[in-house]
């Protein structure tokens, strides 16, 4: 009796208290993202250069290829475009699925794969990649060295930022949550912010002896030249005058508005049309790099 009371007395285990000052144990990460950020930065920016230039040679193949080749070219722009809108209409129905329902539910499993959203999302993807290929037409050489630069430091800055978010987001939610605002937001005003400046240096053509007539006529006629199929001339034709017509508005009355709060909100409408392209090159320079994380 005496020795089986002492091996249960040392057999025992006393009860860990927690406390204040007893450290916490940072949890175990898993191996993926316990690199460092320099350690995976290299295909994502192999992918943002490689988009750069395919975007740059879907613009120049325009000058001759017929209009049946043209859906293919677009589908593979939108290809990036759908699943950047994927991952975030994914990030967001998940992460409500997560707080809202339970594990086992079937309203969980109903909704959780998004298969109809991801469907209907084809279709704005094509129309987002149409504008794309128009609105990157427009773009100068230089303007084309700043997308290609801009896609260099979106791609190394991706890493970096998830490296930061790695003990605050969990593992499934990294890279969306990476993609979706601090990325998405903060490249499109620096983006904006870089063709502000080569319009303040470079400057742009001065319209000002031209009268509106000959300016439509002369901006769809140099559009229009270089592109094989019609249809798609007319559209170039009309992304040409939607970034040739604001800037001549501006020459002509911004200058001499006396009002500042005018003159700001007329600057802005200028700057809508270039937005709209960084906006667009973000999205698709964010959708390749999330199809190179999936």
């Amino acid at each position: 009796g005496r020795t089986r009371a002492w091996e249960l007395r040392l057999s025992f285990t006393p009860r860990k208290v927690s406390s204040a000052l007893t450290p916490t144990v940072p949890p175990v990460l898993p191996p993926l993202h316990r690199r460092q950020p320099w350690q995976s930065w290299w295909p994502g920016l192999l992918a943002a250069v490689a988009a750069t230039l395919a975007l740059k040679l879907a613009t120049l193949a325009l000058a001759w290829l017929d209009c049946w080749v043209l859906l293919p070219l677009v589908a593979a722009l939108a290809w990036p475009l759908w699943a950047c809108h994927r991952e975030q209409a994914l990030f967001v129905r998940r992460l409500l699925l997560a707080g809202a329902t339970v594990d086992t539910g079937r309203v969980r499993r109903w909704f959780w794969r998004g298969t109809v959203s991801q469907t209907l999302g084809v279709v704005p993807a094509f129309f987002w990649a149409g504008a794309l290929l128009l609105t990157a037409t427009q773009l100068t050489r230089v303007q084309w060295v700043i997308l290609a630069v801009d896609g260099a430091v979106l791609a190394l800055a991706l890493p970096w930022l998830k490296h930061g978010l790695r003990r605050q987001i969990t593992p499934p939610f990294l890279g969306a949550a990476a993609r979706r605002w601090p990325l998405l937001l903060g490249n499109v005003a620096l983006l904006l912010a870089a063709f502000v400046a080569h319009d303040h240096w470079l400057g742009f053509a001065d319209t000002r002896a031209l009268s509106w007539g000959a300016l439509v006529a002369q901006t769809l006629q140099a559009a229009q030249q270089g592109v094989a199929c019609p249809t798609a001339a007319t559209l170039v034709g009309v992304a040409a005058l939607a970034d040739r017509l604001p800037r001549h508005a501006a020459l002509l009355f911004v200058s001499g508005v006396a009002d500042a709060s005018i003159r700001l909100l007329a600057w802005l409408v200028f700057l809508a049309f270039t937005a709209f392209g960084a906006y667009l090159f973000t999205r698709f320079v964010l959708g390749v790099q999330a199809l190179l994380d999936a």
